[in-house]
């Protein structure tokens, strides 16, 4: 367990959330950090080609566990890159 002193912020798809929000009410979480440079057209393939091959991941709530994904690319290019990928996980 690692203290954090600084209010981190996400914008996601329903409005800003800080940490603790992302946890979703559970005691243990895992991000993941999506390359997207805002310049980009398209996301790192390395990160595409991890999200493409997520299985099931409600095992992970199962355990206390929320599994998110962030990036510093806008919501607005993440969403539509996640739509063009037909991904179903949330991305912040």
């Amino acid at each position: 367990m690692v203290k954090l002193e600084k209010d981190y912020v996400f914008d996601g798809p329903h409005g800003q959330h800080n940490l603790k929000a992302l946890l979703g009410g559970r005691r243990q979480l895992m991000v993941y950090q999506f390359m997207f440079n805002p310049a980009w057209d398209q996301g790192c393939s390395g990160c595409t080609g991890l999200l493409d091959a997520l299985g099931d991941l409600s095992l992970l709530s199962e355990r206390d566990t929320t599994f998110v994904v962030v990036s510093r690319a806008p919501l607005a290019q993440l969403e539509a890159y996640k739509a063009l990928k037909g991904w179903s996980i949330p991305l912040t």
